[in-house]
């Protein structure tokens, strides 16, 4: 009940009203009196949600009461309204009973007029109370039946005492299944589980409920009323009583057939790319047995003539034997970078790590095998070293394709100048190796696209500068088979840094 009672009074009798008045104060009730004479400022004061209560006169000099009453309750005010009168008709008594009067009282009795009110404005402030809780409650349903239209998820509950189970409006158009047919017992939604998954179904409820465990995730195919099996995602969340009794469970149902269809799809076109990949492989393997096999045998060959024709004596014949090996070694490069790339990107290619010493074993031998590449430009290759440490385990056949890759590139674009070979260590112990040139270096532009297959800066370089645009790339991957990482410093016609850094 409210602390300040806000009291409409509907008197013209001033010896009544102070009466009623003098009561209220004496029984020390906490109430506000609006009194009331005439019907404009009656009809204004009705609008004033603060009013707990009504106490109106049925016979008044302005209007009469019972026209106040159903002004009042038409606007579907649930108001308590006392008629308080010394006029006592039965007629006038059951009309105002009947237009919703909340009680009549004469006033010759009038001594409990607070009583009669506080119980009046009790009641009033109970059913507000209980309005309110049910338009929370209201309000709350709707919230639901909003999201359960958002997510279109079937609702449903299992009442585990009786095994009766109810659903949400749409389980028809889900299950595509008639209103008749849709069965309210959990025998009858397990029966229409899919034969293979059912028994795998029952046992999963089986242990949530006899481990209690509050929540399950299940996917099964679920046999809907035209015959057909959907996918569906099943949630479900138990309740339990205070002695670990459970006593219903709740959960939602969502279609998954697209899903489903979407991903045993991609898992086709996963396998049919793999299967690709793998005829790929093995036809670049088998092209690659077939052209250098034959070429292998030109080479030798053209290896037997050279002692035969004595080229040392004939420099036209010498320079058609140095372009047959040229071109040769550049087929077979060709030819085994793209096998490289194709069993790197089908991931054929497995690492076999050992211990090595990466200066001795690695950057010294091909220190020795590029010089003479080095010389016949007239480039100064330098091989130099800032650590002592230089163990490391690694693929051999990785870390050698890495940096005969990246001092063939060097060599290869630098006109003049030097090529340098650095083994150095970091802060934190971690080897790494720079290759540094003075070559016709990589633009700014280009820069991000220097590990990409197949692509080269400019396509004027390929009749000044041989390759198949694959090297970077094969490096790059070798890269991340041995854990190693790999960044470039480039600036146009000054020169270029790889630093391989070993983790």
């Amino acid at each position: 009940m409210k602390n300040n009672i806000v009291m409409l009074h509907l008197e013209d009798d001033d010896k009544d009203a102070n009466l009623v008045k003098s009561l209220i104060d004496t029984d020390k009730l906490n109430c506000n009196i609006i009194r009331i004479k005439e019907s404009k400022e009656f009809v204004r004061q009705i609008n004033n949600n603060s009013v707990h209560l009504i106490l109106s006169e049925i016979a008044l000099t302005d209007f009469e009461g019972l026209h106040a009453l159903r002004l009042v309750r038409s606007k579907n005010k649930r108001i308590p309204f006392i008629f308080l009168s010394d006029i006592f008709n039965q007629n006038i008594l059951l009309s105002a009973f009947r237009y919703g009067a909340t009680d009549y009282i004469l006033k010759n009795d009038i001594t409990n007029i607070a009583k009669i009110i506080k119980n009046a404005v009790k009641d009033y402030s109970n059913y507000l109370e209980v309005e309110e809780l049910n338009r929370q409650v209201r309000k709350s349903q709707e919230r639901f039946h909003a999201v359960h239209k958002a997510v279109n998820d079937v609702i449903w509950e299992i009442d585990l005492q009786n095994k009766h189970v109810i659903w949400s409006d749409n389980a028809t158009e889900i299950l595509r299944i008639k209103q008749k047919d849709l069965g309210n017992s959990l025998n009858w939604f397990v029966e229409r589980i899919h034969p293979d998954e059912s028994g795998t179904v029952s046992s999963k409820l089986e242990e949530m409920l006899t481990d209690h465990k509050e929540k399950l995730h299940l996917d099964f195919h679920f046999k809907c009323g035209d015959g057909s099996y959907t996918y569906l995602y099943f949630r479900a969340y138990v309740f339990y009583d205070r002695d670990k009794r459970p006593v219903k469970i709740v959960g939602s149902m969502l279609d998954c057939s697209d899903i489903k269809e979407m991903k045993d799809q991609l898992i086709e076109a996963k396998v049919a790319a793999e299967e690709s990949e793998r005829i790929k492989t093995e036809f670049l393997a088998q092209m690659s047995h077939e052209i250098r096999t034959p070429l292998n045998i030109i080479l030798n060959f053209a290896e037997i003539l050279k002692e035969d024709f004595n080229l040392e004596k004939d420099e036209d014949k010498r320079e058609i034997y140095s372009i047959m090996q040229s071109s040769g070694k550049r087929l077979i490069r060709t030819v085994d970078s793209v096998l490289n790339l194709s069993q790197l990107n089908a991931g054929t290619y497995k690492p076999t790590l050992k211990a090595m010493n990466l200066y001795t074993d690695v950057l010294e031998r091909l220190y020795k095998e590029y010089r003479q590449s080095a010389q016949s430009k007239k480039l100064l290759l330098v091989l130099k070293r800032t650590t002592i440490t230089d163990k490391i385990t690694t693929d051999d056949y990785c870390i050698t394709q890495i940096f005969s890759n990246l001092i063939d590139n060097a060599i290869k674009y630098t006109e003049k100048g030097f090529v340098e070979i650095l083994l150095g260590s970091e802060i934190n112990g971690q080897l790494f190796v720079e290759i540094k040139d003075t070559g016709i270096g990589i633009s700014e532009e280009f820069l991000p696209h220097v590990f990409d297959s197949f692509r080269r800066e400019e396509m004027n370089y390929t009749q000044r500068y041989a390759g198949s645009g694959l090297g970077l790339a094969l490096v790059k991957n070798y890269c991340s088979l041995i854990n190693a990482e790999i960044s470039v410093e480039s600036k146009k016609d000054v020169g270029t840094k790889f630093k391989v850094v070993f983790k």
